[in-house]
């Protein structure tokens, strides 16, 4: 009895070690980028749950089911009633504001936390599969490889679905192939609610309902048999109690479901394979090694041939998951996480053949080699800087608050510091949300807390898509003298390279982050996530490169960093823009005096009501607003604008004053020497544009529009050869792209 025993023991400890081993490669990635950097898909797991406490448990988003959700708004919950109790004296409602606002960051820990317990518990569930497989002692060899699979590690160490739906799935499976043994209508029952709810995560989760079927089938039952029905009716209840909207809110769910479905077939930008080719040679491979892949066939055609009923059960939820997500174009690796798990229980297999007990230890340890390596260079770079994450601190030191910054390369790589627009966004959802009343009492808490860190004004966002490999109009239209770039192998971080050219004699580069390439390493190309699956070693930070430019001769504002208020104030302002540009004017309207309310010293509220008022024609309160902006700040564009009310009312001098203004606020941009060049062309001063072109234009000999106005001075002025000097310098800029 002692050897038996001692077997016994040797598996346990072994299960131990292995739940441990798959607690540090999760645990070491947990704060990964915090505070300011997520992955793309973690900010609606701080936002959504959050918006449940206003009582409307309609997720308005159905993406992914809503059962994740209400778990982590319970969480959340559960932290603010400890926190109440031994920590702060906050109110619900300012619990909510602050973490909206502020401090995100914590509750994503706790979001990444939890998706690391669902992680662990999936390494459990491996191991309980393999024992009905296999027999005990396949137990430790399988969940050693969910626990070392390098794309199990990196989503678990993440706030997502998707470990809190595998968790859910493999419960299922577990609960399916019990069936072979046990079929009364509990087990069933308990079968058919692990599918809900793991549909309800997730929708392909719903799909390990053909490992029921399978079992059921294999077990040589009716399919009239009353609890397979009763199963599929109670798996359905299920998924609707735990995601209840997607009944009471049908034509939003029908909506965003079959937005996914058509997302899932059409590809996400990049055009690779279908899932049935890419998984098999990529995504899995790059998981669990190819040697896993190798034992996994010959598994499967071993169990197929010998027909062992309680692996075919699992390789029936294999087949129809990997047809079904297999058909699409859009083939995160993420998307093969059932795959995985289900490789890791089947594989095992012939490891379990040989009788010597060292030879099978030796064959795990070569099976768990190649993952193993990649999962701990994927742990190393999650627990070291990212690039974006130095540049942000580099920029709140060398930056001052309030600026613009031309952000070139591409959304998902930008330096994550705070934005206005970020800011606008919180601001705008959480209104329509709780309500601006609900806001209005939490600004006094927003404002005693202080701000976190600087804000910015981030000029080139999603919604100029053609700018983001680079434009040096839009840094001349937005009068900014910071720009950054970032680069990658990724698709998500792209400069054009003749943009970097012209960039290069207007610009110092102050500071640089990361590697040149990581040409070699591995990436998801779908995910914007610049951690690589394999092949990393050369990388000493993940990250893209990253460089921050100045202009010659940007003056910084003095550093003066914005209270609250005054934050929510430009926020606001950024919301008045988005509805000018909808074509919103009442909107722009009210959200511009709102932003004035919050700060009287808004000057950007005061250029957005003068914009309003003058595209309404009521140019006396348009030129108030804009004399109240010039007041605080120095404005190109305000002083242009003037101008062209002063030119309205024939007041020629004053509107010759206000350009020649505008052009000293701004020698680095173009746009005020043409307006002034243009209006003394227009009044007969041709000396004094010539003078002012040879005075100012240096900085733009290269373009086009250069050489057309100086064209037309010489033009007007009867210089023919200098004319025909400047029409050819002229169609030789044009024929290089300036």
């Amino acid at each position: 009895m002692k050897a038996p025993r001692s077997a016994h023991w040797a598996e346990t400890t072994a299960l131990v070690l292995t739940i441990c081993a798959a607690a540090a490669l999760r645990l070491c990635g947990l704060d990964f980028g915090l505070p300011g950097l997520l992955h793309p898909d973690e900010f609606s797991f701080v936002y959504f749950p959050l918006n449940f406490y206003s009582l409307d448990f309609n997720p308005h988003f159905f993406t992914y089911p809503t059962f994740h959700y209400y778990v982590l708004a319970a969480l959340y919950g559960l932290l603010f009633v400890l926190q109440s109790l031994f920590a702060t004296d906050l109110s619900l409602g300012q619990f909510i504001a602050l973490h909206y606002f502020y401090d995100q960051h914590a509750l994503l820990y706790w979001a990444r936390l939890l998706s690391v317990f669902y992680g662990l518990g999936t390494v459990l569930w491996a191991a309980a599969i393999a024992d009905q497989l296999y027999g005990r002692s396949a137990r430790y060899s399988a969940a050693g490889l969910v626990a070392v699979g390098t794309v199990m590690a990196r989503q678990s160490a993440l706030a997502s679905v998707d470990s809190a739906m595998l968790f859910w799935f493999a419960a299922a499976i577990w609960s399916a192939v019990r069936l072979l043994e046990r079929d009364s209508l509990r087990s069933y029952v308990l079968a058919a609610a692990c599918v809900g709810a793991a549909a309800a995560c997730k929708y392909p989760g719903a799909l390990a309902a053909s490992s029921i079927l399978a079992a059921h089938l294999l077990a040589r039952r009716s399919l009239y048999d009353r609890r397979l029905w009763i199963a599929a009716v109670f798996s359905l209840t299920t998924f609707f109690f735990l995601s209840p909207y997607v009944v009471l809110d049908l034509p939003t769910f029908f909506a965003h479901f079959s937005g996914q479905v058509e997302h899932l077939g059409a590809g996400h930008g990049t055009t690779l394979e279908r899932g049935w080719w890419y998984h098999l040679y990529f995504s899995l491979p790059y998981n669990s090694g190819w040697l896993a892949l190798l034992l996994f066939s010959f598994s499967a055609i071993h169990a197929l041939y010998r027909r062992h009923v309680p692996a075919l059960v699992a390789l029936c939820a294999f087949g129809t998951y990997y047809v079904v997500m297999g058909y699409g174009q859009s083939v995160f690796t993420r998307y093969a996480l059932p795959l995985m798990f289900l490789q890791a229980a089947i594989t095992v297999g012939p490891l379990q053949l040989p009788h010597n007990q060292y030879l099978r230890v030796a064959a795990l340890v070569l099976l768990l080699a190649q993952p193993l390596y990649n999962t701990l260079e994927q742990t190393r770079l999650l627990t070291t800087t990212d690039t974006r994450v130095e540049a942000r601190a580099w920029i709140e030191r060398h930056v001052a608050p309030g600026e613009t910054i031309a952000n070139f390369g591409g959304w998902a790589g930008d330096v994550p510091v705070r934005t206005f627009e970020e800011l606008w966004w919180s601001i705008s959802h959480f209104e329509r949300v709780f309500g601006r009343e609900q806001l209005d009492r939490a600004l006094p808490t927003l404002t005693a807390h202080g701000l976190p860190s600087p804000y910015y004004s981030y000029a080139i966002q999603r919604s100029n898509i053609a700018a983001q490999s680079g434009d040096l109009g839009e840094v001349e239209r937005l009068q900014t003298g910071w720009i950054i770039l970032h680069r990658h192998e990724l698709p998500y971080s792209h400069i054009d390279s003749s943009f970097a050219q012209q960039l290069t004699p207007r610009a110092t580069r102050k500071a640089q982050f990361g590697n040149k390439t990581s040409a070699g390493s591995i990436y998801d190309p779908l995910d914007a996530f610049y951690v690589p699956l394999a092949d990393g070693g050369a990388l000493k930070q993940p990250g893209p490169q990253i460089e921050i430019w100045q202009l010659h001769g940007y003056r910084s504002p003095p550093d003066a960093t914005p209270s609250p208020h005054a934050a929510f104030a430009q926020a606001y302002v950024r919301g008045a823009t988005e509805a000018l540009g909808a074509n919103d004017r009442d909107r722009a309207l009210a959200l511009a005096t709102r932003a004035l309310d919050l700060d009287p010293r808004c000057a950007e509220a005061h250029y957005a009501l003068a914009i309003i008022y003058h595209m309404a024609r009521d140019l006396p309160r348009a030129e108030m607003h804009y004399k109240e902006q010039l007041s605080i700040e120095e404005d190109p564009a305000a002083l242009m604008n003037l101008a062209i009310i002063y030119g309205g009312r024939s007041d020629v001098e004053r509107a010759q004053v206000a350009l020649e203004r505008a052009l000293r606020a701004a020698p680095s941009s173009y746009e005020p020497l043409h307006r002034l060049v243009v209006f003394l062309l227009q009044q007969g001063q041709l000396d004094r544009a010539l003078v002012l072109m040879r005075q100012y234009g240096n900085p733009f000999a290269e373009r086009a529009e250069f050489h057309r106005d100086l064209e037309k001075i010489h033009t007007a002025s009867g210089d023919t050869s200098a004319a025909q000097a400047a029409r050819t310098a002229r169609l030789q800029a044009e024929r290089t792209g300036h």
